[in-house]
C-alpha cells in the first residue's frame, strides 16, 4: 500500500488514534480528521494525484449541485464528460514518470476517484427525489480522499462512507474483524504475491514474452497462470487491507472479490471479479448503452468491456483484452439461453458447469497475458505459444 507498508501502518495507527479520541457526537471533526491526513499521505507520495483527486472531486461537487438546481441530465453528462477528460490529461502528464508508485496512483487511483464520483453525479435523479440523501462537499471530499480506498479501490458506494456513517458507536467485533483482514491483506500482499508468486514468476518473464526458445505448452500455461495468481494475490489482498482499514474506523468498506476462481461461465466470473467495478459497468455504462443502441444487449456488453479495458490503460493490449471479454460476455449472454432448458438433467447441468468453469479459467488466464504483457508483440507470441503455433 503506497509502496511502503512500514509507512502506511503508521498513518494507519496515528490516525485511528486519532479518530477514537473525537466523541462519535462529532462526525464532521472525525471527517476533516480524516481527509487531512489523507491529503498528507497523498502529498507526500504523489503531488500530482492529490492535484487529480481534488480537480476531479471539485468537478463533481460542482457538477452535481448545478444537476441538481437545473434538473437537467445533460449537466450530469457534461460533468461525466469534464472528468473523463481531466482523468486523461492527468494521466498524460504522468506518463514520463519513472516511478511506478506515482503512475499506479495516478492512473489507478484517480480511476477509482473518478468512478466513485461518476457514480454520485449520475444518481442525481436520486437525490432530487429525496433531497436529504444529496451529498455535501464534505461527503464527496471524504468518499474521495479516504487514504485505505485511494490506491486500488473499491469503486465504494457513497451511502457507505459519508460523514453521517462517522458518528456511529464502536462495534468491538467490526474492528477485531478489520484487524483480522488487515493481516490477512498483508499475509496475501507481501508473502503469497511478492515472496512465494513473483519469486518464481520474475525469472520467467523474459523467457516467455520474449524469444522464448525450448518453451512448451505446459510450461506457457503455468506462466499465465502465475501471472493470473499474482494479480489475485496482490489486488484481493490490497482490497483486504483497505476493507480491514475501513473496519478500525467502523467503516464497512465493499467486498470486492467473491471467490473468483469458481465461476463456471464468464458472467459469473465479473461477479465475482473485482465486484464493484462490474457493478458500475452495468448499472453506469452497460444501461445507457442499452438505450444508445435500441435495446441491443450483445452491442452494449461489447461497447461496455471495450470501455472498460480502455479506462485501465490507453494502448492495443488493454484494448484488445477490453475486445476479448466484451466478445466473451455477449456470446454468453447469446448462448446461455440456449444452453441451459428446463427439461436437463442434474448430471447434464453438472457437465455443462465442469466444462464452463474449466473454459472460463483458460479464457481468463490467455486474455491476461494481453493486459500483463508489456509490447503487444509479446502477447501474440505468449498467444501462439500457449496453442502450439510458436
Amino acid at each position: 500500500m503506497f509502496a511502503d507498508p512500514q509507512a502506511y501502518l503508521l498513518v494507519l495507527l496515528v490516525s485511528v488514534a486519532l479518530y477514537w479520541i473525537i466523541p462519535s457526537s462529532l462526525p464532521k471533526l472525525r471527517a476533516f480528521v480524516l481527509i487531512i491526513i489523507s491529503a498528507v499521505f497523498l502529498f507526500t507520495v504523489s503531488p500530482l494525484a492529490l492535484l487529480a483527486l481534488g480537480v476531479i472531486t471539485l468537478t463533481a461537487i460542482i457538477t452535481l449541485r448545478l444537476t441538481l438546481q437545473k434538473g437537467s441530465a445533460r449537466i450530469a453528462w457534461l460533468g461525466v464528460l469534464a472528468i473523463v477528460v481531466e482523468f486523461f490529461i492527468f494521466q498524460y502528464y504522468n506518463a514520463r514518470s519513472a516511478n511506478i508508485v506515482v503512475t499506479f496512483l495516478v492512473v489507478y487511483g484517480m480511476s477509482y476517484v473518478a468512478f466513485r464520483s461518476i457514480a454520485a453525479m449520475l444518481d442525481w435523479k436520486l437525490y432530487k427525489r429525496r433531497p436529504e440523501r444529496a451529498p455535501s462537499a464534505l461527503d464527496f471530499t471524504l468518499l474521495n480522499t479516504f487514504f485505505p480506498i485511494v490506491p486500488s479501490g473499491p469503486i465504494e458506494k457513497l451511502d457507505r462512507l459519508r460523514v453521517s456513517a462517522l458518528g456511529r458507536k464502536a462495534e468491538p467485533g467490526l474492528i477485531g474483524y478489520g484487524v483480522l483482514r488487515l493481516f490477512v491483506g498483508l499475509f496475501m500482499v507481501g508473502f503469497v504475491g511478492d515472496r512465494i508468486i513473483l519469486a518464481n514468476l520474475t525469472p520467467m518473464q523474459e523467457i516467455y514474452y520474449g524469444e522464448g526458445a525450448g518453451v512448451s505448452i505446459l510450461g506457457t500455461w503455468w506462466f499465465c497462470i502465475l501471472s493470473l495468481l499474482y494479480l489475485y494475490a496482490n489486488f484481493s489482498g490490497f482490497m483486504s487491507i483497505a476493507i480491514g482499514s475501513g473496519a478500525l474506523f467502523n467503516l464497512k468498506i465493499s467486498e470486492n472479490f467473491n471467490w473468483p476462481f469458481m465461476s463456471t461461465n464468464i458472467q459469473d466470473f465479473w461477479k465475482r471479479w473485482h465486484v464493484t467495478l462490474g457493478e458500475f459497468a452495468n448499472r453506469y455504462m452497460y444501461f445507457p448503452m442499452l438505450k444508445v443502441f435500441k435495446g441491443n444487449p450483445y452491442i452494449s456488453i461489447f461497447i461496455t468491456f471495450v470501455l472498460v479495458g480502455v479506462w485501465h490503460a490507453i494502448n492495443m493490449q488493454f484494448l484488445l483484452w477490453g475486445v476479448f471479454h466484451g466478445i466473451a460476455l455477449a456470446l454468453y449472454a447469446f448462448l446461455s439461453r440456449k444452453i441451459f432448458s428446463p427439461d436437463m438433467g442434474a448430471g447434464s447441468v453438472r457437465l455443462v458447469r465442469a466444462f464452463g468453469w474449466l473454459a472460463t479459467m483458460l479464457f481468463v488466464c490467455w486474455a491476461w497475458t494481453f493486459a500483463a504483457s508489456p509490447t503487444i508483440e509479446g502477447s501474440w507470441r505468449m498467444t501462439g505459444r500457449l496453442f502450439g503455433l510458436g
